[in-house]
C-alpha cells in the first residue's frame, strides 16, 4: 500500500478545520467516504464539515451524520480541504471554489477520469470504492472503526459494487467488508435501504420505464428512456432513476 494514507493522515491530524466536499448528485460510495472521514476526525478532535452541493439522496439519509450535512460552503476558509470523489474540483458543484481557497487541497478518487489535481492526490484505479481508499486514511489516522463509522464505509463499499455483483469486486473489497461487519455494520440492512426500499413516485417511475422498454441485437441488449416530463408525471426524484 502507498504511504499516502499517512501523509493524509498526519496533515489532517494538524488541521483545526476541514472541509469535505462531495461530487454533485452524490452516491453511496461518496457519501459513505465523506462521512466516514467526518466521523473518524471528530474521534479526534478536528473539526469537519462534509458539503454536497445536491444535498443528501433519500436512501442516505439515514447514515451517520447524513443530517448534518452543508448545501453551501461556509464562510470561513478550510484550512485542508478534502475532494471525494470529485474528477476536477468543478464537480464539487458550488464547493469548487472552497477547494480552490483552501491551504491544503487532499484529491482522493479511484475513477481513471481523475485530473491529478490538488497538494496530495491518492488516486487508485484498483480500488473497487474510494470507500476502500478512505478505509486506509481512517487506519492511518489511528481510529478504531466503531459501528457508525464502519456502517458508512460498508454503505460506500456496498454501492459501488453493486452489492459485491460487479467485476471490480476484488478481494480486497470482500475483506474490508468482513472487517466493517465485524465492527458492526449490516450488509442486509444498507441493501434493504438503498435498493430494496422505494418511493410511491419511485414505483410508478419504474413502471413507466418498464413500460418503454425497446429491444435491439435480436434481444441481446434492451434499453428505456426517462424523461424529466416522466419524473414530473410520476412524483419521483432524480435519485430514484
Amino acid at each position: 500500500m502507498t504511504d499516502l494514507p499517512y501523509q493524509i493522515a498526519a496533515v489532517l491530524r494538524k488541521s483545526r478545520n476541514v472541509l469535505i466536499a462531495c461530487h454533485v448528485a452524490p452516491d453511496g460510495d461518496c457519501l459513505g467516504s465523506a462521512l466516514g472521514l467526518r466521523l473518524a476526525l471528530a474521534r479526534i478532535g478536528v473539526d469537519a464539515l462534509v458539503g454536497s452541493a445536491d444535498g443528501v439522496p433519500d436512501a442516505f439519509l439515514r447514515l451517520p451524520g447524513a443530517a448534518e450535512i452543508i448545501s453551501a460552503p461556509p464562510a470561513a476558509r478550510a484550512e485542508v480541504a478534502v475532494a471525494v470523489e470529485c474528477s476536477t474540483p468543478d464537480r464539487a458543484g458550488i464547493f469548487a471554489q472552497a477547494l480552490a481557497d483552501a491551504k491544503t487541497l487532499i484529491n482522493i478518487d479511484h475513477h481513471l477520469s481523475n485530473a491529478g489535481y490538488g497538494h496530495l492526490v491518492y488516486w487508485d484505479t484498483a480500488a473497487a470504492a474510494t470507500g476502500e481508499q478512505m478505509a486506509h486514511v481512517i487506519a492511518a489516522l489511528r481510529v478504531p472503526t466503531d459501528r457508525e463509522i464502519a456502517e458508512c464505509l460498508l454503505t460506500a463499499v456496498v454501492t459501488d459494487t453493486g452489492s459485491f455483483r460487479y467485476r471490480n469486486t476484488t478481494a480486497r473489497s470482500l475483506r474490508l467488508a468482513a472487517d466493517l461487519v465485524d465492527a458492526g455494520a449490516s450488509v442486509h440492512a444498507i441493501v434493504e435501504r438503498v435498493y430494496e426500499t422505494r418511493s410511491v413516485g419511485g414505483l410508478r417511475l419504474l413502471g413507466m420505464a418498464l413500460a418503454g422498454l425497446t429491444l435491439g441485437a435480436d434481444g441481446r441488449i434492451v434499453w428505456t428512456t426517462v424523461t424529466p416530463e416522466m419524473l414530473i408525471s410520476a412524483g419521483a426524484q432524480p435519485e430514484e432513476v
